[in-house]
């Protein structure tokens, strides 16, 4: 589902199987297996009635798409999940290079942060990085679009600026003031 909405690496991954304090023991187990050991063991279950109703993205695509692909491709749940190991591996892989890419360009300060611009081509660990820091998507695409336009300020929906300098981003939070004007304004 998160493929049609452009997700990138970590939106294309699987869910985890512990998030926190949340576990997820039948998140590799088919449905149907559960069901038929609901069934064979007298468990009661509810399920949510909508989970049928293919109006709904989540479930058109559970049951009409996935059911073709699958009649189409017998193997085709096992290959998905074996990308999705695949993508959960290189997501880990990409995190300890960010995060040695952080240490080393990304600086806080009292009242900013400040971001060494790398070339372009690693814009993905700037993306990552503004992410944390609370940027929108959208936003930070517009960023890329003028990354070589020194002076140019962004502002996000929260409660930052970003301003490109020639070798650095600079984000710093704006006052209350300004994000009550930059409101009315529509920024």
């Amino acid at each position: 589902m998160n493929l049609s909405r452009g997700a990138g690496l970590k939106g294309l991954k699987a869910m985890a199987f512990q998030s926190n304090y949340i576990l997820r023991p039948f998140l590799e187990i088919r449905k149907t297996t559960l069901y038929d050991y609901a069934s064979e063991h007298e468990v009661p279950y509810r399920e949510d009635f909508t989970n049928h109703a293919s109006k709904y993205l989540r479930n058109f695509i559970r049951n009409d798409v996935l059911t073709l692909l699958n009649k189409k491709i017998p193997a085709f749940d096992e290959l998905v999940l074996r990308s999705i190991q695949h993508l959960t591996a290189l997501d880990q892989f990409l995190e300890i290079i960010y995060n040695e890419w952080k240490l080393e360009n990304v600086f806080y300060k009292s009242n900013s942060t400040e971001i060494i611009k790398p070339v372009l081509d690693r814009f993905y660990f700037v993306s990552t990085a503004l992410v944390e820091l609370g940027f929108h998507p959208e936003t930070i695409l517009e960023i890329k679009n003028h990354y070589f336009t020194t002076g140019k300020l962004f502002y996000d929906k929260n409660e930052h600026e970003l301003l490109i300098d020639r070798d650095l981003l600079i984000i710093r939070k704006r006052n209350n003031q300004q994000i009550i004007e930059s409101s009315k304004q529509g920024t």
